[in-house]
């Protein structure tokens, strides 16, 4: 052992080892008082210190809470403001500074006495239902504190000077000497052309006992209490055990061990170091979490029973405390035994300091906050399993504000089911109504308000547009949190059932599309039976004609009903004939190549030229007519038919003419089949194309043309309307063909 050790060993625990011993110790007379005295102070002085450094960085932790609350408390009133004055015109702040209270400062509660405050330029605002003296009313708080005074108010001056400047501040004053000083927190919040303050100040009494820091000081105190008791009663024995020290040396054994079980057993680690930090003091409680016994340290560092890296951390700290003066307060470190069991421990170390002020060590003293710390991962854990968990539903978890609908949670599936970031649903007050999609918004809000003022938990289906223009449909969940018989929040889920509508939708179209073929098959049955018949009936019946004439000799007569049979058949056989090629349509069974409309035209009119020449039609085909992709045959029978059905019915039109030609209809090209002709009423207009209908009965053919015109459009995945005002004004037939297979008019 070193001399300096040693030394250093013999001033401080000379007394402790004494104790412990039971030797005699020399000069006891002159030293033995004042070593008991030193110890008693020094141990006062650490526990002061202790507590002065305790309390003031309680202080300034809880006033920088109460200014970041003061700090957020303005944010929201000067908005608040903003919009009554912006939104509702309200432009004179005086007549609503009572609102503003009500609604933001009375419901800030700091413990039990805390206050909070609005100061206007001239004056405080209270709240009016409050027990406040009526002469504190109106007036300005320097005036205010002036009464006080009275009372027993002081300190206030320097925050009152701050406050009516408008400048951000914290500090303390007294209001009552009973309640002590208050710790007060305040900040300036520009409200139009006036400037309030707004602050808050909590009792320090309530703020060290909310902390725990109460409770820290006053185990400090009644174990050096106790400590110092315990030294006094010792350096009283040994005065008095001048006639009978054999009775005094056994109660001061007593006494001896009494102390040495106290601070073996206190649950905190205590112990004392040198300036090399060597353990001069260690109780049970240290000794057990570094996997030795107290008097194996003595003497000895943390580099003989730490791993380097640790034992180079707590060296580095200590040296610092030791070159500095300045004490370490509450540091979470961890401890690691030689076994290798790790715990944390909260450590407060102070340097101590000899009758001259030179420092000659320090004391330390740490609380194992193992447990804590295990819960505090086992709270995290939890809340991370629960992001997880509210991540991993397919549909955005939210919560917002039961009055302005403005989001205080938003679940990260939003960003990927609609594409905007989570940060633009909370920090926008109004995105979720404005990303309604605008058929839907006035309903759904309305909805959703009506709920929650009837705080009725609700579902309701809707459209939000996502980020990249694409239609969301979204099932809202909601749930009312209600307090006080008050809606104040909601909860919710919202679930994307895009995927879903879109199945019903084509559900549906296919019962549509199924109930019309049924209808349309349905109806050909109708007709089959009935057109099929009336040749069969015609040729049944004018063979009894013939067979009468045969047997008469009149051939002219003959040769007339057989006329007359033949053209029955003849019906009979175009009807079969159109019926077959009707149920061919609906598939492609030639290759889709492209044909000039021009040239389709052209082979159409060629086919109907003997009708066209009979009735002495005019046609004329548009140049420049686009390139057209699809079955050749098809596509040329759909114009040969779209002709015939004009030339049929083109009444008396002393000037008969049909047009085939183009136009651009924004940026789909147009084919139609113009006449002049008797027209189509536009109730018949979707009509016509259905099977067998006639319009006029006794015309030509057997209603199926325009039928199969539509099926061969609708091959190809094009549509056909009719575009004709009235009866006698001509029809135009117009078809189109979608992208891909018909090239614009423009290239």
């Amino acid at each position: 052992m070193s001399p300096d050790f040693a030394k250093s060993r013999g001033k401080v625990t000379s007394v402790i080892a004494s104790i412990f011993t039971g030797r005699r110790w020399s000069l006891r007379n002159m030293i033995l008082p004042g070593v008991v005295l030193l110890l008693i102070a020094f141990g006062w002085y650490i526990v002061l210190r202790q507590t002065e450094i305790l309390t003031q960085t309680t202080i300034a932790v809880y006033q920088q809470t109460e200014l970041a609350m003061v700090r957020a408390v303005a944010r929201s009133v000067e908005q608040y403001i903003s919009e009554q004055i912006e939104e509702h015109g309200r432009a004179d702040v005086a007549e609503f500074e009572q609102e503003i209270f009500e609604r933001f400062i009375a419901p800030i509660h700091l413990l039990k006495n805390g206050d909070a405050w609005i100061y206007a330029p001239d004056h405080v605002v209270f709240d009016r239902s409050s027990d406040f003296p009526q002469a504190y009313r109106g007036k300005n708080m320097a005036q205010i504190f002036a009464i006080q005074a009275e009372h027993g108010a002081s300190h206030y001056q320097e925050m009152t000077e701050a406050v009516m400047n408008a400048r951000e501040g914290v500090g303390w004053y007294i209001w009552l000497p009973d309640k002590g000083r208050e710790i007060a927190a305040w900040t300036p919040v520009t409200i139009g052309d006036l400037v309030w303050v707004i602050g808050l100040s909590t009792p320090l009494p309530e703020i060290m006992e909310s902390t725990g820091a109460a409770s820290q000081i006053r185990t400090s105190v009644i174990t050096m209490a106790l400590a110092s008791g315990v030294a006094l009663a010792l350096l009283t024995a040994w005065v008095i055990s001048t006639s009978r020290r054999k009775q005094a040396e056994m109660a001061l054994a007593e006494e001896h061990s009494l102390l040495r079980t106290f601070i073996d057993n206190i649950p905190e680690a205590i112990y004392v170091k040198d300036t090399e930090s060597r353990f001069l003091i260690a109780n049970k409680v240290v000794a057990q979490l570094m996997g030795t016994t107290p008097d194996k340290l003595i003497g000895h560092t943390d580099f003989d029973f730490y791993s380097e890296e640790l034992a180079r951390e707590y060296y580095a700290d200590e040296q610092a405390i030791l070159s500095s003066g300045q004490a370490l307060i509450n540091k979470d470190e961890p401890n690691i035994n030689p076994l290798g069991h790790k715990r944390w421990i909260l450590t407060t170390k102070v340097p101590f300091r000899d009758s001259q002020g030179k420092i000659k060590g320090l004391v330390g003293i740490g609380w194992d906050t193992t447990e804590r710390k295990g819960a505090e991962e086992a709270l995290r854990q939890s809340q991370q399993k629960y992001a997880s968990l509210v991540d991993s539903l397919d549909g955005i978890v939210w919560e917002a504000d039961a009055e302005t609908f403005a989001f205080n949670f938003v679940s990260h599936q939003a960003e990927r089911l609609l594409g905007y970031p989570v940060e633009r649903w909370l920090t926008e007050p109004t995105f979720w109504k404005d990303h309604i999609h605008p058929a839907d918004q006035e309903w759904a809000v309305n909805f959703c308000v009506q709920s929650t003022q009837e705080k009725r938990q609700h579902d309701f289906e809707y459209r939000m547009l996502a980020a990249d223009g694409r239609i969301v449909w979204l099932r809202d969940i909601v749930t009312v949190m209600v307090e006080n018989d008050h809606p104040v929040r909601l909860r919710g889920v919202m679930i994307d059932i895009t995927e879903h509508k879109r199945i019903e939708a084509e559900r549906e179209a296919l019962i549509a599309e199924l109930e019309a073929k049924n209808d349309e098959l349905e109806r050909f049955t109708y007709t089959i039976s009935h057109d099929l018949k009336s040749p069969l009936v015609t040729i049944q019946g004018f063979l009894g004609y013939v067979e009468q004439a045969a047997l008469s000799g009149d051939m002219q007569r003959m040769q007339a009903d057989l006329a007359r049979i033949s053209n029955a058949a003849d019906k009979m056989q175009r009807l079969l004939n159109e019926l077959l090629e009707l149920s061919r349509i609906g598939r492609l069974t030639n290759p889709v190549k492209a044909v000039p409309l021009s040239q389709l035209a052209r082979e159409a009119v060629e086919l109907v030229a003997g009708s066209l020449a009979q009735r002495g039609v005019e046609v004329v085909i548009a140049p420049d007519l686009p390139l057209v992709y699809g079955d050749h045959p098809r596509l040329r029978e759909a114009l040969q038919n779209l002709v015939d059905n004009a030339v049929k019915y083109m009444g008396d039109q002393p000037q008969p003419r049909v047009e085939i030609g183009g136009r651009l209809d924004g940026s789909q090209t147009v084919i139609y089949v113009r006449d002049n002709g008797i027209g189509i009423d536009p109730a018949n207009h979707d009509k016509v194309f259905g099977l067998f209908t006639k319009l006029d009965q006794k015309s030509e053919g057997t209603g199926l043309g325009l039928a199969i015109v539509k099926r061969i459009v609708e091959a190809h995945g094009g549509r056909i309307w009719i575009e004709s005002d009235s009866v006698g004004q001509g029809s135009t037939f117009c078809l189109t063909l979608p992208d891909g297979t018909t090239k614009s008019l423009s290239e």
